[in-house]
Protein backbone atom coordinates (compact mmCIF):
# COMPACT_ATOMS: atom_id res chain seq x y z
CA UNK A 1 0.00 0.00 0.00
CA UNK A 2 1.33 3.45 -0.92
CA UNK A 3 0.61 6.14 1.62
CA UNK A 4 0.16 9.79 0.72
CA UNK A 5 1.85 12.38 2.91
CA UNK A 6 2.14 16.16 2.84
CA UNK A 7 2.32 18.02 -0.47
CA UNK A 8 1.28 14.93 -2.40
CA UNK A 9 4.53 13.02 -1.85
CA UNK A 10 4.52 9.26 -1.43
CA UNK A 11 5.90 6.86 1.14
CA UNK A 12 6.40 3.67 -0.85
CA UNK A 13 6.20 1.45 2.23
CA UNK A 14 6.59 -2.21 1.31
CA UNK A 15 6.35 -1.69 -2.43
CA UNK A 16 9.57 -3.64 -3.07
CA UNK A 17 8.30 -6.63 -1.08
CA UNK A 18 4.92 -6.45 -2.85
CA UNK A 19 6.57 -6.51 -6.28
CA UNK A 20 8.89 -9.32 -5.21
CA UNK A 21 5.83 -11.34 -4.16
CA UNK A 22 3.98 -10.69 -7.42
CA UNK A 23 7.04 -11.57 -9.51
CA UNK A 24 7.13 -15.01 -7.87
CA UNK A 25 3.65 -15.78 -9.17
CA UNK A 26 2.73 -16.93 -12.65
CA UNK A 27 0.04 -14.34 -13.35
CA UNK A 28 -0.98 -14.02 -17.03
CA UNK A 29 -0.33 -10.49 -18.29
CA UNK A 30 -3.89 -10.27 -19.67
CA UNK A 31 -5.51 -10.94 -16.28
CA UNK A 32 -8.17 -8.49 -15.16
CA UNK A 33 -6.65 -7.17 -11.92
CA UNK A 34 -8.07 -4.94 -9.19
CA UNK A 35 -5.93 -3.48 -6.40
CA UNK A 36 -7.98 -2.77 -3.28
CA UNK A 37 -6.47 0.05 -1.22
CA UNK A 38 -4.39 1.32 -4.13
CA UNK A 39 -3.79 4.78 -2.59
CA UNK A 40 -2.14 6.95 -5.27
CA UNK A 41 -1.72 4.00 -7.64
CA UNK A 42 2.04 3.43 -7.54
CA UNK A 43 1.71 -0.36 -7.54
CA UNK A 44 -0.85 -0.25 -10.37
CA UNK A 45 1.61 1.88 -12.33
CA UNK A 46 4.44 -0.58 -11.68
CA UNK A 47 2.25 -3.48 -12.81
CA UNK A 48 1.60 -1.65 -16.05
CA UNK A 49 5.33 -1.24 -16.49
CA UNK A 50 5.67 -5.00 -16.02
CA UNK A 51 3.30 -5.63 -18.93
CA UNK A 52 -0.05 -6.17 -17.17
CA UNK A 53 -2.61 -4.65 -19.53
CA UNK A 54 -5.83 -4.62 -17.49
CA UNK A 55 -5.20 -3.14 -14.05
CA UNK A 56 -7.42 -0.84 -12.01
CA UNK A 57 -7.33 0.40 -8.44
CA UNK A 58 -9.75 1.54 -5.75
CA UNK A 59 -9.27 3.27 -2.42
CA UNK A 60 -11.63 4.56 0.24
CA UNK A 61 -9.92 7.98 0.34
CA UNK A 62 -11.23 10.45 -2.21
CA UNK A 63 -8.29 12.79 -1.51
CA UNK A 64 -5.69 10.11 -2.23
CA UNK A 65 -7.47 8.96 -5.39
CA UNK A 66 -7.62 12.55 -6.62
CA UNK A 67 -3.85 12.89 -6.16
CA UNK A 68 -3.33 9.56 -7.93
CA UNK A 69 -5.49 10.55 -10.89
CA UNK A 70 -3.35 13.66 -11.34
CA UNK A 71 -0.04 11.82 -11.00
CA UNK A 72 -1.03 8.74 -13.06
CA UNK A 73 -3.70 9.97 -15.51
CA UNK A 74 -3.30 6.78 -17.56
CA UNK A 75 -4.57 4.62 -14.67
CA UNK A 76 -8.16 3.64 -13.85
CA UNK A 77 -8.40 4.74 -10.20
CA UNK A 78 -11.69 5.16 -8.34
CA UNK A 79 -13.10 5.69 -4.85
CA UNK A 80 -14.62 2.55 -3.35
CA UNK A 81 -15.26 1.09 0.10
CA UNK A 82 -13.54 -2.33 0.54
CA UNK A 83 -16.71 -3.49 2.28
CA UNK A 84 -18.87 -2.72 -0.76
CA UNK A 85 -16.86 -3.38 -3.90
CA UNK A 86 -18.73 -1.84 -6.81
CA UNK A 87 -18.02 -4.56 -9.36
CA UNK A 88 -20.12 -7.19 -11.09
CA UNK A 89 -20.04 -10.70 -9.68
CA UNK A 90 -17.40 -13.05 -11.13
CA UNK A 91 -15.84 -10.26 -13.21
CA UNK A 92 -12.17 -10.26 -12.05
CA UNK A 93 -9.27 -12.68 -12.33
CA UNK A 94 -7.12 -11.23 -9.54
CA UNK A 95 -7.72 -9.01 -6.53
CA UNK A 96 -4.70 -7.51 -4.77
CA UNK A 97 -4.27 -5.72 -1.47
CA UNK A 98 -1.21 -4.81 0.58
CA UNK A 99 -1.39 -3.54 4.16
CA UNK A 100 -5.17 -3.24 3.87
CA UNK A 101 -6.83 -6.24 5.56
CA UNK A 102 -5.62 -5.28 9.04
CA UNK A 103 -7.43 -1.90 8.77
CA UNK A 104 -10.85 -3.39 7.97
CA UNK A 105 -13.15 -3.94 10.95
CA UNK A 106 -15.31 -6.64 9.34
CA UNK A 107 -12.86 -8.70 7.32
CA UNK A 108 -15.34 -11.57 7.04
CA UNK A 109 -17.61 -9.33 4.96
CA UNK A 110 -14.62 -8.02 3.00
CA UNK A 111 -13.50 -11.54 2.09
CA UNK A 112 -17.04 -12.39 0.99
CA UNK A 113 -17.11 -9.29 -1.23
CA UNK A 114 -13.80 -10.28 -2.81
CA UNK A 115 -14.94 -13.82 -3.49
CA UNK A 116 -18.16 -12.46 -4.99
CA UNK A 117 -16.36 -10.42 -7.64
CA UNK A 118 -13.71 -13.04 -8.47
CA UNK A 119 -14.23 -15.44 -11.33
CA UNK A 120 -14.08 -19.18 -10.61
CA UNK A 121 -10.40 -19.99 -10.02
CA UNK A 122 -9.79 -16.28 -9.39
CA UNK A 123 -7.26 -15.37 -6.69
CA UNK A 124 -7.02 -12.89 -3.85
CA UNK A 125 -3.33 -12.06 -3.49
CA UNK A 126 -2.53 -9.95 -0.46
CA UNK A 127 -0.18 -9.09 2.38
CA UNK A 128 -1.06 -8.28 5.98
CA UNK A 129 1.09 -8.03 9.14
CA UNK A 130 1.35 -10.85 11.67
CA UNK A 131 -0.52 -10.00 14.87
CA UNK A 132 2.30 -11.50 16.96
CA UNK A 133 5.10 -9.29 15.68
CA UNK A 134 3.04 -6.22 14.84
CA UNK A 135 1.19 -5.95 18.14
CA UNK A 136 4.43 -6.21 20.12
CA UNK A 137 6.16 -3.56 18.01
CA UNK A 138 3.26 -1.14 18.13
CA UNK A 139 2.67 -1.68 21.85
CA UNK A 140 6.27 -0.61 22.43
CA UNK A 141 6.03 2.33 20.02
CA UNK A 142 2.75 3.68 21.43
CA UNK A 143 3.43 2.62 25.04
CA UNK A 144 -0.10 1.28 25.10
CA UNK A 145 -1.62 -2.20 24.97
CA UNK A 146 -4.71 -1.01 23.08
CA UNK A 147 -4.06 2.16 21.07
CA UNK A 148 -2.80 0.24 18.01
CA UNK A 149 -6.14 -1.57 17.79
CA UNK A 150 -7.77 1.67 16.64
CA UNK A 151 -5.99 1.56 13.26
CA UNK A 152 -5.22 -2.17 13.12
CA UNK A 153 -8.46 -3.77 14.37
CA UNK A 154 -8.09 -6.94 12.30
CA UNK A 155 -4.53 -8.16 12.76
CA UNK A 156 -4.46 -11.95 12.43
CA UNK A 157 -2.31 -14.96 13.12
CA UNK A 158 -1.68 -17.34 10.22
CA UNK A 159 -4.19 -19.75 11.77
CA UNK A 160 -7.04 -17.26 12.25
CA UNK A 161 -6.42 -15.75 8.81
CA UNK A 162 -6.65 -19.13 7.09
CA UNK A 163 -9.80 -19.98 9.04
CA UNK A 164 -11.55 -16.74 8.04
CA UNK A 165 -10.60 -17.19 4.39
CA UNK A 166 -12.00 -20.72 4.35
CA UNK A 167 -15.20 -19.56 6.03
CA UNK A 168 -15.62 -16.95 3.28
CA UNK A 169 -15.36 -19.63 0.60
CA UNK A 170 -11.72 -19.70 -0.44
CA UNK A 171 -10.66 -23.32 -0.84
CA UNK A 172 -7.00 -23.22 -1.79
CA UNK A 173 -4.87 -21.03 0.51
CA UNK A 174 -1.10 -20.67 0.24
CA UNK A 175 1.38 -18.59 2.25
CA UNK A 176 4.60 -17.38 0.61
CA UNK A 177 7.58 -16.32 2.72
CA UNK A 178 9.08 -12.98 1.69
CA UNK A 179 11.95 -11.36 3.59
CA UNK A 180 10.88 -8.08 5.24
CA UNK A 181 14.37 -6.62 4.78
CA UNK A 182 13.80 -4.56 1.66
CA UNK A 183 16.02 -1.55 1.00
CA UNK A 184 13.28 0.72 2.35
CA UNK A 185 12.95 -1.26 5.59
CA UNK A 186 16.72 -1.42 6.14
CA UNK A 187 16.99 2.34 5.82
CA UNK A 188 14.30 2.77 8.49
CA UNK A 189 16.20 0.61 11.03
CA UNK A 190 18.73 2.46 13.24
CA UNK A 191 22.22 1.76 11.89
CA UNK A 192 23.41 0.07 15.10
CA UNK A 193 20.69 -2.60 14.78
CA UNK A 194 20.83 -3.26 11.02
CA UNK A 195 23.42 -6.04 11.20
CA UNK A 196 21.33 -7.94 13.76
CA UNK A 197 18.33 -7.87 11.45
CA UNK A 198 20.45 -8.80 8.43
CA UNK A 199 21.74 -12.04 9.94
CA UNK A 200 18.27 -13.34 10.81
CA UNK A 201 17.21 -16.04 8.27
CA UNK A 202 13.74 -14.54 7.85
CA UNK A 203 12.36 -16.92 5.23
CA UNK A 204 13.54 -19.96 7.21
CA UNK A 205 11.52 -18.98 10.27
CA UNK A 206 8.22 -20.84 10.84
CA UNK A 207 5.17 -19.27 9.22
CA UNK A 208 3.76 -18.25 12.58
CA UNK A 209 6.87 -16.10 13.19
CA UNK A 210 6.89 -14.25 9.87
CA UNK A 211 6.53 -10.49 10.28
CA UNK A 212 4.04 -10.34 7.40
CA UNK A 213 1.82 -12.88 5.70
CA UNK A 214 1.91 -12.97 1.89
CA UNK A 215 -1.18 -14.93 0.90
CA UNK A 216 -2.67 -16.50 -2.22
CA UNK A 217 -6.32 -17.46 -1.68
CA UNK A 218 -8.04 -19.13 -4.61
CA UNK A 219 -11.75 -19.35 -5.31
CA UNK A 220 -12.54 -22.88 -6.45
Amino acid sequence: MIYIIKNGHEDHGDLDASLQFIEKLDIPKTSKILEIGCAMGKLCHELGQMGFSNVSGVDISETIIRHGQKKYPHLNLNVCDPMELNFLGESLDICLSFDVVEHIHDIENHFQEVIRILKPSGKYIFQTPNVLSNSIRETIQTRSFSRWKEWHPSLQSCFSLKKKLKQAGFNNIEFVKISPLTKHKLESIPFMFRYVFMIIPWTLLPLCLQTNFFVIAEKI
